[in-house]
């Protein structure tokens, strides 16, 4: 497992060459399977090694990769994620450990972390193979539950870790520290806290500000806030942001922290729970002049007359 210094996202210049290739594939998508088999054989005419989950016709869960069928796949030179942007998720934060690079394909709905459509995939491995590859970096996030002076779990993430509430939708009222700054008490449904890459996912959605995925900064955005002056905060990419859980009298609350919506754990009014920056960055594969100005007109329908 190689550990590297989390830089802002940048393009590499070093083409890559590919030997083998690993695919993870979304969970009950037999679409995928199938695609993966079909692609499979291709790449291994042409002599490369190829890890497909086992048995390959049957899709792999993404949501725990470790120990899963899945896992042989980031052992290789590139690894392709086959569904949405939440196969994607699951196998970039897999990725970042290991440091291979990971492509993404569209298999179905809107796909914003997935330059590539699945019917494009046969041309760009195959361009691969003859010119080798260049990836960009971006950067991720770990998050630390703190109880009683220890850490009792902790995660990365892509997108973001969000703090929020299940089932009844009252408010959580929420401490927020920058480095060692108190910095305020947000009264809101939940709290996010976001990558530049996530900027364009759930805290886009609670309002939060579209970010370039080159720029170094970290995103904090209340979900429906209680109180007009709490709004979303743009911190540079080296800062830390500490939350702490005010119970205000109701400790039998399930409040859950989530990294990418996919994992997680519940908190109590004891915990803290701190996001900084990941050590490991994800290493994507760059397809073609894929613009990111490009991508919000075309996937968000910026530009579009109404």
């Amino acid at each position: 497992m190689r550990k590297r210094e989390s830089a802002p996202s940048r393009r590499s210049r070093r083409r890559s060459t590919v030997r083998s290739v690993g695919f993870v594939i979304a969970a009950q998508n037999r679409r995928a399977a199938a695609i993966a088999a079909r692609v499979a054989k291709w790449l291994e005419a042409r002599g490369i090694e190829v890890r497909l989950p086992s048995p390959a016709s049957k899709p792999s869960a993404v949501s725990e990769l470790e120990g899963s069928p899945a896992e042989q796949a980031f052992s290789t030179d590139v690894v392709i994620s086959l569904g949405g942007d939440g196969t994607f998720l699951a196998a970039a934060r897999r990725a970042a450990e290991t440091g291979v690079p990971v492509l993404g394909v569209n298999v179905g709905g809107l796909g914003f972390l997935t330059d590539t459509r699945h019917s494009d995939l046969l041309p760009v491995l195959e361009k691969m193979l003859a010119e080798g590859f260049e990836v960009v970096t971006r950067s991720t996030l770990q998050a630390e539950v703190i109880r009683g002076g220890q850490v009792t779990w902790s995660a990365s993430a892509v997108n973001d870790v969000v703090i929020t509430k299940a089932p009844m939708a009252r408010l959580l009222f929420l401490d927020i520290e920058v480095g060692s700054v108190h910095l305020s008490t947000y009264a809101a449904a939940g709290i996010i806290v976001a990558s530049p890459t996530g900027s364009t996912a759930y805290s886009l959605s609670a309002g939060g500000p579209v970010v370039h995925p080159d720029v170094p900064a970290l995103l904090v955005t209340p979900i429906c806030a209680h109180t007009l002056f709490s709004r979303p905060l743009v911190l540079p990419g080296d800062a830390s942001v500490t939350l702490r859980l005010r119970p205000r009298g109701r400790e039998g609350e399930e409040v859950m922290v989530t990294a990418d919506g996919q994992v997680g754990h519940p908190l109590n009014g004891r915990d803290l729970l701190h996001v900084r920056r990941g050590a490991n960055p994800v290493r994507v594969v760059k397809v073609g002049e894929a613009d990111f100005y490009q991508r919000l007109k075309d996937k968000l329908h910026w530009g579009t007359r109404l």
